[in-house]
């Protein structure tokens, strides 16, 4: 099966669409972006309603912030580990768990979901 990875910039922030047998997006984006969203993803060959499933890599702001709205349009379900659904349900943007530890040589998020291919 061939799969393609579409990257779309929003500002500083990516999503990436991933379409296969189905269209998976990795990641909701910071909050209120989802004008930059649609306008993103007019430039590739898929259309919102055709993404079936997110999955939201961790839960900070800059890549859950415009999920849900997203959601709201694609009518995609939402994946992400279940420790951190509730900075989504909620829209906590306080004490994440796996406080930030970029520069320490570990991903920033302990409960960090990753996507592999190939």
């Amino acid at each position: 099966m061939k799969v393609n990875i579409y990257p779309l910039v929003v500002g500083i922030v990516r999503y990436y669409l991933i379409k296969g047998e189905g269209i998976i997006m990795v990641d909701g984006g910071a909050p209120n972006k989802v004008k930059a969203f649609v306008k993103g993803i007019q430039r590739v060959p898929i259309r919102p309603e055709e993404i079936q499933l997110m999955v939201m890599t961790h839960g900070h702001p800059d890549h859950i912030g415009s999920a849900s709205a997203i959601k709201d349009i694609t009518g995609a379900r939402i994946a992400m580990h279940r420790e951190e659904k509730d900075c989504l349900e909620r829209g906590r943007k306080d004490s994440l768990p796996g406080a930030w530890e970029a520069f320490s040589g570990r991903h920033h998020s302990e409960t960090a979901v990753m996507i592999i291919h190939g």
